[in-house]
């Protein structure tokens, strides 16, 4: 659990005893479902204050733990916590930019981008950041309109 979720555990209130699986004596622990589960509540609600650009940070946070929980314990759909759809579903909420309008953006110089589409397109591109970790999976590997996206990443500023 990176240092970010542990202090928002710990202003919450939320003793970190016990939000840890332990495996072998060798193995790392890994975050328990009932910590990702509260992780994640307190994430979605922080995100939900009228706060602004912080919002985003939130959401990434939640989404950044979801996939890290998916890539511990795999994909289950259904699973409100180990469900790939929800990170897509968040990825478009973000993705305000069409897919073509991005592409052609893309080859432009920032500075001759409308800082609000230059604002767009940066969200975009940390988003995919978070949706790369789950490129593999079923739900994304098959979807040629999210590989699209991901093959952009590298090109959006």
């Amino acid at each position: 659990m990176t240092t970010r979720w542990r202090g928002v555990l710990l202003l919450a209130g939320v003793p970190l005893s016990g939000l840890y699986d332990t495996g072998p004596a060798n193995d790392t622990p890994s975050v328990s479902q009932a910590g990702s589960n509260i992780a994640m509540d307190l994430f979605e609600g922080l995100a939900k204050l009228p706060s602004g650009h912080r919002t985003n940070a939130f959401w990434r946070s939640a989404m950044n733990l979801h996939t890290l929980m998916i890539g511990e314990r795999g994909p289950r759909e259904g699973n409100p916590l180990l469900d790939p759809d929800i990170a897509v579903r968040w990825f478009h909420g973000i993705a305000q930019v069409p897919f073509h309008e991005a592409a052609r953006l893309a080859d432009r110089e920032p500075h001759d981008i409308p800082a609000d589409r230059l604002r767009a397109l940066r969200d975009i591109k940390s988003a995919l950041g978070v949706l790369e970790a789950l490129s593999q999976t079923p739900r994304i590997r098959d979807d040629a309109a999210l590989q699209a996206w991901l093959r952009l990443r590298p090109h959006l500023p």
